[in-house]
């Protein structure tokens, strides 16, 4: 008896969906970005503590504390 590979071809529908999904995440993080507090906070958090001012790092340790 011999079968045949079925290829599984994405219908319309899931396609769309991810591309609803990708277009929200890439206006999260740009609304993220735009808010300088979470855009300092990343910076923050990646270890880019020299492109923070004084007050702003204080600032991003005090938050940060709130989360350990």
């Amino acid at each position: 008896m011999a079968t045949r590979s079925r290829r599984k071809v994405p219908n319309q529908e899931v396609l769309q969906e991810d591309a609803v999904r990708q277009l929200r995440v890439d206006r999260i993080r740009q609304g993220q970005d735009e808010e300088k507090w979470i855009a300092n906070l990343k910076h923050y958090l990646r270890g880019q503590v020299a492109d923070l001012e004084k007050e702003e790092a204080r600032a991003c340790s005090n938050l940060a504390d709130d989360f350990e």
